[in-house]
């Protein structure tokens, strides 16, 4: 297909892989049971962790022009605005954050398991091209807090009581307006706290 004598491939605006790059990272990580404890304290347990990556040289191989072309509806050729189907270069991968968290209250005594577990992770890439505004859209770094806790009746038979995103976390999301990556905020939403009875049985 051929506009003001270029061609473009429009199909190479579809979904398509990102294309090449490099993620480098560290982990650091600890757990313990505190076994060395006198008598019901030595159920006590911690479970610690921390990642970091780098990413490095991703390349979205349907970037034109670093953001300041696209096409309408009809396939007509756009100049950057806010009905561009914009495309902008040098975006993390989807989904990874650069820096994760854990940590993890542990309890194991006799019938009684219990876990509290806190999840920090830093702003993440959501989407390459979001469907309103063509750009791309973060979500904020959050933290959500979860618990379960476990009664074991007998060989056969546990009972537990497991609650989530105990601190009613808003996840808040940016869009990123133009390749010097400006962000404008966008929508908040919240994740309900949940609460679950289970019943579990081993044969």
């Amino acid at each position: 297909m051929s506009y003001g004598g270029e061609d473009y491939d429009v199909s190479a605006y579809g979904p398509a892989n990102t294309g090449s790059g490099t993620i480098r990272g560290m982990e650091f990580s600890y757990s313990q049971f505190y076994d060395m404890l006198p008598g019901a304290w030595s159920g006590l347990g911690l479970q610690l962790n921390f990642t970091y990556i780098d990413q490095d040289g991703l390349e979205d191989p349907n970037e034109v022009s670093k953001g300041t072309l696209g096409f309408d509806e009809n396939g007509n050729p756009l100049t950057d605005n806010r009905n561009t189907f914009r495309v902008f270069g040098g975006l993390p991968l989807q989904g990874y954050s650069d820096q994760n968290f854990n940590i993890i209250g542990m309890y194991e005594y006799e019938d009684i398991s219990f876990r509290l577990a806190y999840t920090w992770r830093s702003e993440y890439l959501l989407t390459l091209r979001e469907s309103e505004e063509y750009v791309p859209a973060y979500a904020e770094a959050s933290g959500m807090m979860d618990a379960s806790l476990y009664y074991t009746i007998n060989d056969h038979w546990k009972v537990g009581f497991e609650a989530s995103n105990l601190l009613d976390t808003e996840t808040k999301t940016k869009y990123q307006m133009d390749q010097a990556g400006t962000k404008t905020q966008a929508l908040n939403f919240t994740t309900d706290r949940r609460f679950a009875l289970s019943v579990r049985a081993t044969f």
